[in-house]
């Protein structure tokens, strides 16, 4: 008796069936918007890092998606049209690599920094072999399954990053939102292409969830901070005049001294020269 068994193995599981064609209507629009949304992500953390001395990627979301690019960008066969953006991309990603090295330690102030460079190289390493494996062991040409891991990994991160950092450096709303828009693309595109492979949707679903919770709590934080969350400028408080009250959570104004009046000068004595002449 092999026991209770609710769903049985296929012989030919999803993973390996071939995708369906879809019209060039639908696969085109979306191949190149999650593409330029990711580019424009890229660009956006790069500029945020270099203005607040801060890496906005969490450090381990950053080694998974530098090996990833570095598997399918010039280690495995993938489609010619994505090996192109990949390559794109992972220029990008080395510029943040570069960053990391240069800001990240910051983060870890009890590591030297040699120990620091070898921990960050490493981890590249490590998740470079990882998703060389994974895609040799799945036949994953496309490489999504790598892909939709490390977004629900990084998704997951952001959030665990804002937390721990308890402020907005590094983050922006903007990459957020395309991080958003980009993953939730891909999640349609493959739905289209991949109808009988649930894990996707399903990994699809979950990096929605989170990535609307980490934009929910990064507005938070930027309005706690006391910046526009869309543009991270500061908001301009009340103007300064005799009708403006005391700053919210400051407490009352002190009470204002009272107004004494100067003694009579007796007769023949001279009176003070006033400051304002």
């Amino acid at each position: 008796m092999d026991g209770i068994v609710l769903i049985e193995f296929m012989t030919n599981p999803p993973a390996m069936h071939t995708p369906r064609e879809v019209p060039d209507w639908f696969y085109w629009p979306l191949e190149m918007f999650q593409g330029l949304a990711w580019i424009y992500a890229y660009v956006a953390l790069i500029r945020r890092a270099s203005v607040d001395k801060h890496v906005g990627m969490p450090l381990g979301a950053l080694a998974l998606n530098f090996g990833w690019e570095l598997t399918y960008g010039f280690v495995l066969p993938t489609p010619e049209v994505q090996k192109w953006m990949l390559v794109a991309w992972f220029g990008l990603d080395v510029i943040i690599l570069a960053q990391a090295l240069k800001y990240g330690r910051k983060e870890f102030p009890r590591i030297r920094p040699k120990l620091y460079t070898a921990v960050v190289l490493g981890l590249v390493g490590y998740a470079t072999l990882f998703h060389v494996l994974l895609g040799r062991e799945f036949a994953d040409f496309y490489g999504i399954y790598g892909a939709m891991g490390i977004n629900v990994f990084m998704s997951a991160a952001y959030i665990g990053l804002l937390r721990k950092r308890r402020s907005t450096k590094g983050q922006s709303m903007g990459v957020a939102l395309s991080k958003l828009l980009g993953t939730f693309t891909v999640t349609i595109m493959f739905a289209g292409q991949f109808p009988d492979r649930w894990l996707l949707p399903f990994f699809g679903f979950t990096i929605l969830v989170l990535d609307l919770t980490y934009m929910t709590l990064l507005r938070r934080q930027f309005l706690a901070e006391g910046r526009r969350p869309w543009s991270g400028k500061l908001v301009a408080g009340p103007a300064a005049g005799p009708a403006a009250g005391p700053v919210a959570g400051t407490g009352p104004a002190p009470a204002a001294e009272p107004v004494r009046e100067n003694p009579p000068v007796p007769a023949g004595a001279h009176s003070p020269r006033s400051s304002h002449v």
